[in-house]
């Protein structure tokens, strides 16, 4: 008997399996063009809308394919591209001839959807990019209004080509934009630099190759954006793409020559400082292409695919050996539990689609069961048709041979495929299988199997150190499965959940799914907890999956949270499995609970479904897991050294993003050694690292709990509502992604490291679960590998008022973000190039902070002084931490800081002031409301003044009882009777009451509003408090914050030891 630890170890790790959300990429690039993009129209698109979106996408694919070629420096081009249909429209409405359209489900994962808006970014394209720099995006999103007029586009966008390739070039290459967002922390729309003398200077959050002129525009809210000006000096402006692609000479990218490291960007934070040309040059595509000497298209080729019913042919491993630990019996099971839920799949998609006016097209589903030879067959049968009562449909007991044809069973699905006169091509087969000696038999077929361009899955239990089966998956796009359960009923749902991975159910929900088993030697009653949420429709099914029929539960019980109970239960004959069903319509909403009494002491499954409802507007909460290692090809790749794990999880109702939520992972972890379970909490925070934004409904985290052997992994994501804290996003306020022309539009531009404080409604109760990675690392790292998480927002706070420079950032962890790390190094020095070589001085001192957990908020003060300090006045200084934890976390974002000198007046509010850049801002001073509220506050202040004088001249006035001041002579000559006289009153000088004010005004931080500081975000003429968030990296991530700080302590003495409160946090200062 072999067994999962007896496997060679040949390569570091072994990807086992690729979960459901793993992209397959229909993309081939070669002699510098591209060919098969894949644009997909979304099923609730009308089919009226058809003719203007192919000849939109027409002429769209054809500027954006000569643009691509240019920017990318005669590199690419778009030679070939696929429009797939939904397949209920009729290709007559399209005027497409019967001959140009091609039949085929096809598996691969669209390049281009064209579907209703988002939420988050209305009609305007976008690309989510979790996965972080130089990264493949998950799809580019277009919307049938942005198609339906591109004349009215550009005028909204600029030339739509160039947004296409801007919006290709994130997908494809793992770029960003090079742009700022107003408000958000980390992407501004304007940063501070700082001159020779220290003296602050705004500027536009962008990367050109040349000055661009233009002016600051801001909304009613104060949200502010630079708009380039028509002025003929901006034409020698060509790049980037990544900025302002609507100018009509922009026609680069920004390479090594013109990037400007120092600008806040989030392409700048992600990338570590590398330009876009930088980060793409390093693409698989671009590594060995040399540019084309001419131009090699005109217009790129149109195909146009219409989906017809998916075709799946099960081959079936049906030799002696599988009956070792019950394998061919969790097979069977397995097939009929999936036949039995595709069927009812199929009967609530037909619903749906006879709802919408659609033709039927359901899935068809054949079956081999092979052995030395093929020993049965069933052909493609509609699986509304399959006999699923029938005990024949899969054979009940394992064949009497031991010589295993794999090719034999792909050989005859092959035949099935094409009996009917169809193509075999888009069609897919799955192998459930031992991979054991198995030869070079799919070596002889990998041709065949290619030519016939099915997409091959593997289910196996892996034997083999050559893993023959997986390697022809992953040629042919195929996903990979590797089993390694052997209790019964948990076998049983290893396999299931491999099906359900393959073939999703997108009517049929799991709400949760538990494993339970009693204490030994007796029976036990278990019970455990669900939500159901109203967006979920009957029936509600409970399914408890255990060993044996003859050993089932004894009572299994259900209760709804009104306290109705259900106590009646159906045994499968089938699969060893007893069920619950609830036919309330509407299912009440709310928390349930189940309860079942075991009788056998093996380990059994509790799995709960409901259905999604048809009903107009009751979109379900949907669940999508994936990771970072999914769309690997190759088994010797990653190295969990080298390539870390992420764990990504979408939650969405409907459109929309699910932001607040609760969401974690748990990892099950098997080896020689026994099993257990790591819980990872994924995290919605922006903070790039890994999170890239905060409030899109995409959650991740670090996984580096790897165990120091040979070990499995198994991932399973659960998502609930957080206890009432989870909200869906209505809309955020921002819709524009790409940089429109219109500034009003620009004020909205959506999003940065945050969606900001999106028009959200608090979500009901509910619960969602889904199978994810399964995967074995044979080689695992021995040592502490992983070092803390990059520190992606340090930023630096100037207060001018205490000579001091605060440094702020979120700590990292220990392991990624595991933890907590050893110590900090804080690095400084004037000259920006000796930070970002790392050779800079190192800040010292007991008073750098000790590391906390992850997350939490840490600072440090550093003074400035006159030539005896190591900080000085009017020098500019960078700053950049790193933390240590067996190895050293890359270094933080830059950020710069500078006190200028006391009689250096800072002057961020000139009209017309022209930064170091050449970058010209036309200010025009203070806006009537706020001359009105400086006018409305002197005339008080005034007010005030004479009150307290006229107090303290009537007080003077009012007659004392006793002398003030008595001396012993006075005592003495003391009469019964006293006279008291009016003395003149004394007055006091204004100025003098303006000084002591101010005096007591220096004692905290300031007032707590900053409104009168700064016109727009811009500082006023003679404004003490300096701006100092520029954020910048280059080899490292940077990262900048366009902030405008008061002092807002309440009590501040020149000592920092006077201060004492029980709520003040005590902040770390260093002396120098």
């Amino acid at each position: 008997m072999h067994s999962m630890w007896q496997l060679s170890i040949g390569v570091t790790l072994f990807l086992m399996v690729v979960t459901s959300e793993a992209r397959r990429d229909s993309v081939t690039f070669r002699d510098n063009g591209y060919e098969g993009v894949t644009v997909a129209i979304s099923d609730r698109t009308p089919p009226e809308q058809c003719p203007f979106l192919i000849r939109s996408l027409w002429k769209l694919f054809s500027e954006a394919s000569s643009t691509l070629f240019r920017v990318t420096r005669n590199l690419a081009y778009f030679r070939s591209v696929r429009i797939k249909l939904p397949a209920w429209w009729d290709h007559n409405q399209c005027s497409i001839s019967a001959s140009q359209l091609k039949k085929s489900w096809g598996t691969e994962d669209p390049d281009v959807i064209v579907g209703p808006q988002s939420p988050l970014h209305g009609d305007n394209p976008y690309t989510p990019q979790p996965g972080g720099c130089g990264k493949k995006g998950l799809y580019i999103h277009l919307t049938p209004d942005f198609l339906k007029d591109l004349n009215a586009t550009a005028k909204k966008y600029g030339d739509p080509g160039r947004v296409l390739v801007r919006e290709w070039s994130k997908y494809r290459y793992g770029v960003y934009d090079e742009l700022g967002y107003p408000g958000d922390p980390m992407y501004p729309s304007f940063y501070t630099s700082y001159d020779h003398e220290g003296k602050p200077l705004s500027k536009p959050t962008g990367c050109t190759n040349k000055p661009i002129q233009g002016e600051r525009v801001c909304d009613e809210k104060g949200r502010c954006v630079f708009r380039p000006s028509t002025e003929p000096e901006n034409n020698l402006v060509t790049s980037s793409m990544m900025y302002l692609q609507h100018l009509p000479y922009i026609e680069d990218f920004c390479d090594e020559d013109s990037h400007q490291k120092l600008v806040p960007t989030k392409h700048n934070l992600l990338c570590g400082g590398q330009s876009i040309w930088e980060v793409m040059r390093k693409h698989p595509d671009f590594q060995k292409s040399t540019p084309s000497r001419s131009v090699p298209f005109s217009n790129p080729v149109f195909e146009y695919v219409q989906a017809v019913s998916r075709r799946i042919v099960l081959v079936l491993d049906h030799t002696q050996s599988m009956g070792q630990d019950n394998r061919w019996s969790s097979v069977r099971r397995a097939t009929y539990r999936m036949m039995e839920l595709l069927k009812k799949e199929e009967e609530l998609e037909g619903t749906v689609r006879g709802h919408q006016g659609r033709g039927d097209h359901p899935t068809r589903v054949g079956i081999v069961h092979t052995a030395a030879t093929i020993t049965e067959t069933r052909p493609l049968t509609p699986v509304t048709q399959l006999p699923i009562a029938s005990a024949s449909l899969i054979a009940r007991y394992q064949s009497g041979e031991e010589q295993r044809c794999i090719a034999c069973g792909i050989r005859e699905a092959l035949k099935l495929l094409s009996r009917e006169g169809e193509p075999a091509s888009g069609a897919e087969i799955i192998v459930v299988s031992q991979e054991l000696n198995l030869g070079d038999q799919l070596e002889k077929i990998k041709e065949e199997v290619i030519r016939s361009e099915v997409t091959l899955h593997a289910i196996v239990f892996p034997e083999s150190s050559f893993r023959e089966i997986q390697e022809l998956s992953r040629i042919t796009g195929g996903k990979v499965f590797s089993l390694s359960r052997t209790e019964p009923a948990t076998s049983m749902v290893e396999i299931l959940n491999a099906y359900e991975n393959i073939i999703p159910l997108n009517n049929i929900i799991t709400i949760s799914e538990e494993e339970v088993k009693p204490v030994p030697g007796g029976r036990e009653k278990i019970s455990g907890r669900f939500q159901v949420d109203p967006s979920l429709s009957p029936p509600l099914s409970v399914m408890v999956y255990y060993k044996d029929p003859r050993l089932g539960p004894s009572s299994l019980k259900l209760t709804s949270p009104s306290g109705v109970t259900f106590e009646d239960f159906t045994t499968t004959i089938y699969y060893a499995a007893d069920m619950i069903l609830v036919e309330q319509n509407p299912l009440q909403s709310g928390r349930w609970e189940w309860e079942v009494e075991l009788v056998a002491s093996d380990v059994a499954v509790v799995q709960v479904r409901a259905q999604v409802p048809h009903r107009s507007g009751a979109d379900p909460f949907t669940l999508r897991v994936w990771t970072s290692w999914d769309d690997l090809r190759s088994p010797s790749i990653p190295d969990p050294k080298s390539e870390p794990l992420i764990v990504y999880a979408q939650v969405e109702k409907g459109p929309s993003p699910v932001i607040g939520a609760n969401v974690l992972a748990v990892v099950l972890r098997g080896s020689s050694f026994g099993n257990d379970s790591v819980s990872l909490k994924l995290l919605d925070n922006g903070l790039g690292d890994p999170d890239v934004q905060q409030g899109d409904g995409i959650y991740s985290n670090y996984f580096s709990s790897f165990l120091p052997t040979e070990a499995k992994y198994e991932i399973y994501v659960r998502v609930d509502d957080n206890e009432g804290a989870a909200k869906m996003v209505r809309a955020t306020g921002r819709t524009h992604r790409a940089i429109p022309t219109d500034p009003d539009i620009c004020s909205d531009a959506c999003c940065g490291s945050t969606v900001g404080d999106p028009d959200a409604s608090p979500t009901p109760s509910f619960q969602r679960y889904r199978a994810g990675l399964s995967l074995v690392v044979e080689n695992p790292p021995l040592q502490d590998v992983y070092p803390p998480n990059k520190i992606t927002d340090l930023s630096a706070e100037v207060w001018l008022e205490y000579n001091r420079i605060t440094l702020k950032w979120s700590a990292p962890g220990g392991d990624y973000t595991k933890g907590k790390a050893s110590h900090y190094e804080i690095m400084y020095s004037d000259e920006l190039w000796v930070v970002l070589e790392g050779r800079g001085k190192v800040l010292t001192g007991t008073e750098v902070p000790h590391p906390e957990p992850y997350g939490s908020k840490q600072e440090v003060d550093v003074y400035v002084g006159y030539e005896d300090g190591i900080f000085r006045y009017g020098h500019v200084y960078f700053f950049a931490v790193r933390a240590f934890h067996g190895k050293w976390s890359a270094m933080s974002n830059i950020v710069q800081a500078a006190l200028p000198h006391p009689h250096v007046e800072t002057e961020g509010g000139r009209d017309g002031e022209e930064d170091s850049l050449g970058n010209v801002l036309m200010h025009t001073g203070l806006s009537p409301e706020e001359w009105i509220g400086i006018i409305v506050a002197c005339v008080l202040f005034v007010l005030l003044m004479l009150s307290l004088a006229l107090f303290c001249c009537l007080r003077r006035r009012s007659p004392s009882k006793k002398p003030l001041f008595q001396g012993e002579e006075d005592k003495e000559k003391e009469k019964p009777t006293s006279v008291s006289t009016i003395s003149g009153p004394e007055f006091i000088p204004a100025s003098q009451l303006l000084e002591e004010h101010e005096r007591r005004k220096s004692m905290v931080k300031g007032s707590s509003s900053s409104e009168h500081l700064h016109q727009n975000g811009v500082l006023g003429v003679g404004v003490p408090v300096v701006n100092c968030y520029e954020k910048m990296a280059a080899g490292y991530p940077g990262g900048y914050q366009e902030r405008f700080f008061l002092h807002e302590e309440s009590t501040l003495c020149d000592s920092r030891t006077s201060l004492h409160s029980d709520s003040r946090k005590v902040r770390n200062v260093t002396q120098v």
